[in-house]
């Protein structure tokens, strides 16, 4: 794969049935790893207002059992990506 590519895959955040990839910028809070399966997920905090857009101050916390941790603001989200953590989010039964 050419290197903008490589480089291109990793500023996007990827959510599938597997788990997340992330963005590089997330790598230190997440210790430094570049994909985690939904099993790692430990704890889900929502701070979201329910309206028909999302504001700069709504976001997700997912925290892992390693003590990696992201926070990912709606608002920076793509659709796709947001719709799959929202439908992940109720197959794992995390409570809205």
């Amino acid at each position: 794969m050419p290197y903008s590519r490589t480089l291109l895959r990793r500023q996007v955040l990827r959510v599938n049935a597997a788990g997340i990839s992330f963005p590089l910028r997330f790598y230190p809070g997440l210790k430094f790893k570049t994909h985690r399966k939904w099993d790692e997920l430990a704890t889900l905090r929502l701070k979201w207002q329910r309206n028909s857009s999302f504001s700069k101050d709504e976001y997700c916390d997912l925290i892992f059992v390693d003590g990696g941790a992201a926070r990912l603001h709606f608002v920076n989200l793509n659709p796709k990506a947001l719709e799959q953590l929202f439908h992940r989010v109720r197959v794992l039964r995390f409570p809205m």
